[in-house]
């Protein structure tokens, strides 16, 4: 195995470790459904505004979401659609026979 292949497979683990987080799983399926402020989040996941935004922070290192300031607000959204098929898979994955079974 080469080194950019050693990399590619360091990188798929970096973001397998950012993505093990339920709470970030799910800000990203509401994203993917529209674009959102930290507020509407926060009603939506249940989960305080403070975590939201580190949650969304964390998100945004690992460029899986953009910020887009409106008035006083920040908007957030995905970087990019690749993303929104990525997680459409990833819920085909868990939800048929192949997926990972609660024990």
């Amino acid at each position: 195995m080469d080194n950019a292949e050693k990399h590619l497979y360091s990188q798929m683990g970096s973001i397998a470790r950012l993505l093990g987080n339920g709470h970030r799983m799910e800000i990203l399926v509401h994203l993917a459904e529209k674009d959102l402020s930290v507020n509407i989040l926060s009603a939506l996941t249940g989960l305080s505004i403070n975590n939201i935004s580190k949650h969304l922070q964390t998100l945004r290192h690992g460029n899986f979401v953009l910020c887009q300031k409106k008035g006083r607000s920040n908007i957030y959204k995905l970087a990019d659609d690749s993303i929104k098929s990525f997680l459409t898979s990833l819920r085909f994955f868990v939800e048929s026979d192949n997926g990972a079974k609660d024990k």
